[in-house]
């Protein structure tokens, strides 16, 4: 009876949906979590298989999908994703379509290095 009696809890009585959702919830996220990343290492793993040339010439967009149940273009996507973010980073965090809309911002908003040095050269008025 004393170990009964010890006993404490957080949950107030009629909670206990709440709290088993917010588990859920938590088990969720943290599975996601390892979802993004583990996504990012396939696509590392299909660059090392392109790069290598491991795969026979025009056999590549068939063996993605046999390998992967993925398209050619989602491929793409992950090895370009993969090739943009290093291991580490907080990126990898991130879902593939989230990465990839910051990718693309970067892309357009870096100034390209004509651009740079048109900005060094002097005004002419």
């Amino acid at each position: 009876m004393q170990n009964e009696e010890m006993k404490v809890t957080c949950i107030e009585h009629g909670q206990q949906g709440l709290a088993t959702l917010a588990v859920i919830e938590y088990r969720i996220a943290s599975h996601m979590q390892g979802a993004y990343e583990n996504i990012i290492e396939v696509g590392r793993c299909l660059c090392e298989a392109k790069d290598a040339g491991l795969v026979p010439h025009g056999q590549w967009e068939e063996w993605v999908r046999k390998n992967t149940g993925m398209s050619e273009r989602s491929a793409q996507k992950l090895m370009q994703t993969a090739r943009s973010v290093s291991s580490g980073s907080s990126l990898a965090r991130l879902p593939i379509s989230k990465i990839t809309t910051i990718l693309s911002c970067l892309l357009y908003t870096s100034p390209s290095p004509r651009d740079r040095q048109k900005s060094r050269m002097p005004s002419s008025a």
